[in-house]
Formats: C-alpha cells, structure tokens, sequence
C-alpha cells in the first residue's frame, strides 16, 4: 500500500514534515522543503503523480501540483528508532532558532547538533516577552489614574446635570 509522508511518519508520531527530513537525511529525497525530488535510491519506493486544475485564462487559476507516495516497505529500509526521531526533531528546532541559516536542508552542518542549541534564541525570546507584558503592567499602573481623572473631568463638562438628575429619579 502506498502512504504519504505525513502517514508513514503518523505511526511513529513524527509530522510529515519530520518524515520528509528523515527521508531526505537517508538519501530517499533531494532538495529542499517544499521542493523535493526523489532520489535514485528512493526511486525503488516511490510514486510520484502530477495533477493539473484549472481552465485556461489566468495562471493562478491553473494550478500544478505533484504527489508522491512511499511504499510500506521503505519503514523496514529506514529503520526508524527513538534516536533518529529526535535528531530530525532536534535538526528541525535548530534551523527554526537560527535566523541566518536560509533554507533547512537536513543535512551535513545539522548531523552533530551542540548541546545547547536552540536554548540562546529561546533564552532571548522570553526576555522579550516578560520585558512587554512588564511593561504593559508598569503603563496600566501609572496611566489608570490619569485616564480616570481625564475622563470624570470631560464626563462633567458635557453632562453637567446628569448626577441631579439621575438624584432625582431615585427618591
């Protein structure tokens, strides 16, 4: 039976994203995500199939996309363990926390990963977020005051009756 990435790897709860990493990591797939190929020794496995829809006219009306699909066999071939989920985990995180790396190929720089790697970007953005919502907390404190005053001070000059009146309706 033929399965996408995303149902191969759905057995070892890996994304398929995850799956097409380990794919390409193992030497089944070429490119980059989003533009994959099929490599000679993924080729024994793979189906590949190309649609086309649209109707003439404008190009983004005419849309191309390919399919591929993977034999069951090829999860005897990859031998998927613990261990290699969480390196493609582990590669994927990396290249996320690292801005000057382009396009995440999976490969070669990501193979041995420090051990700290993604903690300095996590590190910075939870600066970040407790600098803005102290901040938010520190601007509500000091404001609230002078908003109230602000606006008690307009309420009285655009209804000056309004309090005797609203005295009057009660008794």
């Amino acid at each position: 039976m033929m399965k996408s990435a995303r149902l191969l790897g759905q057995d070892y709860g890996m994304t398929g994203r995850e799956m097409n990493v380990l794919l390409k990591q193992e030497g089944y797939l070429d490119g980059v995500p989003g533009d994959y190929n099929v490599t000679e020794k993924g080729s024994m496995f793979a189906a590949e199939k190309d649609y086309h829809r649209g109707t003439g006219g404008y190009a983004q009306y005419n849309r191309y996309w390919s399919e591929r699909t993977w034999d069951d066999n090829i999860v005897d071939e990859l031998d998927i363990t613990p261990e290699k989920i969480r390196n493609v985990r582990d590669s994927i995180s990396y290249a996320r926390n690292n801005p000057n790396i382009e396009v995440y190929d999976g490969t070669d720089a990501f193979d041995s990963l420090p051990d700290d790697a993604g903690k300095a970007a996590g590190s910075l953005a939870t600066i970040i977020t407790v600098g803005i919502i102290s901040g938010a907390a520190i601007a509500a404190v000091y404001f609230a005051p002078r908003i109230k005053l602000w606006w008690d001070e307009r309420r009285k000059k655009t209804m000056p009756a309004l309090p005797e009146k609203i005295e009057a309706l009660g008794q």
